[in-house]
């Protein structure tokens, strides 16, 4: 249940690289998303009774959406517990003989050109992934992408649907579930700034496994049978994107599409070489090369490595390299003109810990997905937001609910 606040006017916080503006209203309401929990909301979630691998994989899902990377990598590997293939020195050695290291985003650009349709998938629970699906974005529209089809945003004409988003220009927390996590916000901004048309196309029923595959095709043979000029971007969840024949669904998305249009689309993985929230259960071929930015193996014949499961695969694997840590941020939120703001909180009224929640000034706080979000413990901490140059607003709440506000803009 979401519900209302009241903002406490916050004075004299201060701002690194950025100029701070008083507000002239003193109180405001403000509504909170119920998936932005404190850990220790997270925490009792993780005590209550019944099913373990549930209730990690709900926490994972939390963390990532609050934007807390390597809680949301632990609590997914306890959910989901699993042993990394192995390989010899003399197999090790040979990997490295037969591949060479260049950069996916450049790879993909490229390949794309000849396609009309690109799916690529994510873990739900990884935000790293929407960092980098977001720098394809670019890329994809200038070879003629138009069309942007996410699996993560309600579907359908109820009133949890968002059907005014691409004239609206940004997400809300009704958008979707993983959309509200910053960087999969971000995503979609940027979709929307380039020019892209965005589309979801999750079935509309309680239904899973082998009818939600077949609903979903339909759902996007509607979406390019109306576009049929325009080339489309699928983003989808985890095994959506093999191709061939899989056991439990029979096929995936990927291939239906395939059998339904005719038209065989690039399938792209990024969740099988990414990083765990141990290093031991990472994939030993992660730790083989020392990756600077996500990466594509290819052959001597200028073949990818891709993914390959019994009879399915997926085209390219993309191998994300293992997050470094700056003043407790990961190190892959700063691209582009974004850059670390440090906030000084030794004046804020109200008690910790606080969620400290950055919005575009021209975007609605009460509903809007902020750009980002981290939970500050106490008052001598050192707050780091991620934010690109522009105006915002940025909100303080504590877990009896009082807020803070204060607007200001990053040059």
């Amino acid at each position: 249940m979401k519900k209302i606040f009241y903002f406490i006017f916050l004075t004299m916080l201060n701002f690194i690289n950025c100029k701070t503006y008083k507000d002239s209203k003193t109180e405001k309401d403000f509504v909170v998303g119920e998936n932005y929990k404190f850990d220790k909301q997270i925490d009792s979630i993780l005590e209550k009774g019944g099913d373990d691998k549930s209730k990690h994989q709900y926490a994972a899902t939390l963390y990532s959406i609050k934007g807390e990377h390597p809680q949301a990598l632990k609590q997914w590997d306890s959910a989901f517990q699993s042993s990394p293939q192995t390989y010899s020195p003399v197999e090790i050695d040979s990997i490295k003989k037969s591949f060479k290291v260049i950069d996916a985003v450049d790879y993909i650009v490229q390949k794309s050109k000849k396609e009309k349709i690109v799916i690529l998938n994510e873990a739900h629970y990884n935000a790293a992934h929407r960092v980098f699906s977001e720098s394809l974005l670019e890329g994809l529209f200038k070879n003629g992408y138009r069309i942007l089809c996410l699996e993560a945003m309600t579907n359908g004409d109820g009133k949890f649907a968002d059907l005014n988003l691409n004239k609206r220009g940004y997400p809300i927390r009704n958008t979707g579930l993983y959309t509200e996590n910053p960087s999969y916000g971000n995503f979609i901004r940027k979709a929307l700034e380039i020019g892209f048309e965005i589309f979801p196309y999750e079935t509309t029923g309680e239904i899973g496994g082998k009818s939600r595959e077949i609903e979903q095709t339909k759902n996007i043979n509607d979406i390019i049978s109306s576009h049929p000029e325009d080339k489309i971007f699928i983003y989808c969840g985890f095994g959506h994107n093999q191709e061939g024949k899989v056991e439990q669904w029979g096929m995936a998305l990927a291939e239906r599409i395939k059998k339904l249009t005719n038209i065989d689309p690039l399938t792209i993985d990024q969740t099988r070489y990414s990083e765990k929230g141990s290093l031991t259960l990472s994939d030993p071929l992660l730790k083989i090369y020392n990756l600077k930015r996500p990466s594509v193996l290819i052959n001597k014949y200028n073949h990818p490595l891709g993914i390959i499961n019994d009879s399915s695969w997926v085209d390219i694997a993309v191998f994300q390299p293992f997050t470094k840590y700056i003043d407790g941020r990961p190190s892959w939120l700063v691209y582009d003109n974004k850059k670390k703001v440090h906030i000084n909180l030794s004046t804020v009224k109200i008690n910790f810990p606080i969620l400290l929640m950055a919005f575009n000034s021209n975007e609605n706080v009460n509903n809007s997905v902020p750009t980002d979000i981290i939970e500050v413990k106490n008052k001598n901490d050192d707050a780091v937001l991620i934010l690109a140059q522009g105006d915002y607003n940025i909100i303080g709440v504590n877990e009896i609910n009082k807020v803070s506000v204060l607007k200001y803009t990053v040059e």
